[in-house]
């Protein structure tokens, strides 16, 4: 079960933020993953957005929505979203961390 305050719960705090900012999450439970976008939260249920849409290489026209509402007192592992760039891509935003800012001179 949730902490009494869930705002001092860290799952809760995660998936506060995932819904404050539109991040997509995967919720693992004993009988399967769920993944979606955050649109409700409260203390005791997390509802969840599944959008499904095709790339054109797929060759279905077919787009899906699914929500998931989830009982918080279930959740054994959450994970947010994984980011995928190409290594040119990595070495692009790495070097826009390594240039010094014009405020700083």
């Amino acid at each position: 079960m949730l902490d009494i305050n869930p705002r001092q719960n860290r799952l809760y705090i995660r998936l506060q933020e995932a819904f404050r900012q539109g991040h997509e999450v995967r919720v693992r439970l004993p009988h399967g993953d769920f993944m979606g976008v955050p649109i409700y939260l409260d203390a005791d249920f997390v509802e969840l957005l599944d959008l499904y849409i095709p790339t054109p290489d797929e060759g279905d026209d077919c787009c899906e929505r699914t929500v998931w509402l989830i009982k918080l007192s279930e959740i054994i592992t959450i994970s947010l979203s994984t980011e995928y760039w190409s290594k040119d891509r990595l070495e692009q935003l790495l070097s826009q961390e390594n240039e010094p800012s014009e405020s700083r001179e």
